[in-house]
């Protein structure tokens, strides 16, 4: 399996794991960008009005991001505090569908 589809798998694995998970807390999808053509970086975010989560795959760093604010609105200059940083590391993992398992659950858990 290429990198880009290993990416494509645990991205898309971790988005509808959240949009489940904060959706039970309240939260929605405010805004979501997937097409970024020169990292093919991505992200989306979820509010309940007093907070914001944002979920990103960093294409420039190679890694998945989970991060949060208070600084309503969204705004260009939103500060965020990382949550969870999990770089890619696909070729320490020799089973590509347990590698998208296991990195999707532990960034989905990092908001346990």
């Amino acid at each position: 399996m290429e990198d880009s589809q290993i990416i494509q798998h645990i991205y898309k694995a971790v988005r509808q794991a959240l949009i489940e998970k904060l959706g039970q807390q309240g939260y929605v999808v405010v805004e979501e960008k997937e097409n970024d053509p020169l990292y093919n970086s991505r992200f989306v975010i979820w509010s309940d009005n007093r907070d914001l989560i944002r979920f990103t795959w960093d294409g420039k760093e190679n890694m998945f991001l989970v991060e949060v604010s208070e600084d309503l609105p969204i705004r260009p200059l939103t500060a965020w505090s990382s949550l969870s940083l999990t770089p890619f590391e696909p070729y320490q993992h020799p089973d590509p569908g347990q590698y998208i398992f296991t990195t999707a659950e532990k960034i989905v858990n990092s908001l346990d």
